[in-house]
């Protein structure tokens, strides 16, 4: 891989190989590209303020993605591992719902839009606990 492409993977066809290195493999195989064009959203609560939208210029508009507001430290009992805040957070959202998706767009973008895709990357806020609570 490289961050332009990727190569489909390949292997010898014989399992009997002796030497596994230093050797050079030579293959015909796929090459994946992909031209893609990101835009920064325009974000902003919305006019009740309890949600934060994202909006972007072909119409589409989320209110589910990240909003850099979480925060590390805020103590809840049914945090597992994988649900506990971390220093950073990344969440892609797809248009489609193959039917196992939390979140999709199909429902916030117009048609037309349906290779639209949400990507978000934000870091967490430090909160310190105090000894006698937070």
């Amino acid at each position: 891989m490289a961050r332009n492409y990727t190569l489909a993977p390949f292997k010898p066809r014989s399992e009997q190989v002796e030497e596994w290195v230093n050797n050079t493999y030579t293959a015909a195989t796929t090459m994946y590209t992909l031209d893609l064009y990101c835009e920064e959203a325009k974000s902003e609560w919305t006019y009740n303020g309890n949600s934060y939208e994202q909006t972007a210029s072909n119409g589409c508009t989320f209110n589910l993605g990240l909003d850099g507001n979480t925060t590390i430290g805020i103590p809840n009992p049914s945090y597992t591992e994988l649900d506990a805040v971390k220093e950073y957070n990344g969440m892609y959202v797809g248009y489609h719902n193959g039917g196992f998706a939390d979140y999709y767009l199909s429902s916030y973008c117009p048609r037309s839009e349906n290779t639209t895709f949400y990507a978000a990357f934000d870091k967490s806020k430090v909160r310190m606990l105090l000894a006698h609570g937070y």
